[in-house]
């Protein structure tokens, strides 16, 4: 019997070194763009086992008064749409959000806020993260087209490895695009609800001030705040002064404005934060 000899040649050359990058593309284009396909219920699922993962219930800080103003602050910020807004003692100064409209944050950093307005643009940063799903986009992009086809065909289930917290640091990840978008969402809604537009600007740049002083945050080994200084949320993939200077141009903004809202109003607000 003959021998099938397949050769690479000319033309045939040509067309794999063509063909291939574009199949590559393609893959890829699925993983990332296969989102999309996700029912509304199992992106909320995967959100809620998140976040039971996620969530000390001992440290969730059940207060009246500090959850009616949150409340009201998100019926301004987005009317009509419920948040589950938690509020974590952890001196971790992140923010964080899940789907199913859960939204974390953690006493840390809420005592380095300085205004109502920051606390503002805070939690439209993370309704934006929210509303553009980029947690799952996160997802889907790091766990492979296996788990994704799963979502899609409503074969939900939550693997193994996600049930400890130390394996679920990857999902808050986002890629500077996703953390650009949502910085000029935050901006753009400040402005059209009355708040401060400065107010994200004012905490980056005082956040880029203390980070000077304490280095790339981003090579602690063990991925944490070193003295608590800057937020690794604001800190992931996207350099501070690349998201300052970006809100600068676009927005046309100042540092350091005076804030919209009295100072009195914030004071009051953390002095109903006992712990």
């Amino acid at each position: 019997m003959a021998k099938n000899n397949f050769k690479l040649t000319g033309k045939k050359f040509i067309l794999y070194i063509v063909a291939i990058p574009i199949i590559i593309a393609l893959l890829l284009g699925f993983s990332f763009q296969s989102y999309h396909f996700i029912p509304d219920s199992v992106e909320k699922q995967f959100g809620d086992d998140v976040y039971k993962v996620i969530i000390d219930q001992k440290d969730l800080i059940q207060n009246t008064y500090i959850n009616n103003f949150i409340n009201k602050m998100m019926d301004k910020i987005d009317p009509g749409t419920r948040y589950h807004v938690s509020l974590i003692k952890n001196p971790s100064t992140k923010a964080l959000s899940l789907p199913g409209n859960h939204i974390i944050l953690f006493t840390g950093l809420i005592n380095q806020l300085e205004s109502i307005d920051e606390l503002a643009s805070i939690l439209i940063h993370e309704i934006t993260h929210l509303k553009k799903h980029h947690i799952l986009q996160v997802l889907l992009r790091t766990i492979g087209m296996k788990y994704s086809l799963n979502l899609i065909f409503k074969d939900y289930y939550f693997p193994k490895a996600f049930q400890k917290k130390k394996n679920l640091s990857f999902l808050f990840q986002y890629t500077p695009g996703f953390i650009k978008k949502a910085d000029e969402q935050a901006v753009k809604r400040l402005i059209e609800i009355s708040y401060n537009p400065n107010a994200l600007l004012n905490l980056l740049q005082r956040y880029y001030n203390k980070s000077k002083s304490f280095g790339n945050l981003n090579q602690n080994k063990d991925n944490t705040d070193k003295y608590n200084a800057v937020p690794l949320w604001m800190s992931f993939k996207y350099l501070l002064n690349q998201r300052i200077a970006n809100l600068k141009k676009k927005f046309n903004l100042r540092d350091h404005l005076p804030h919209a809202k009295p100072d009195k109003q914030w004071k009051e607000f953390l002095s109903h934060l006992k712990y």
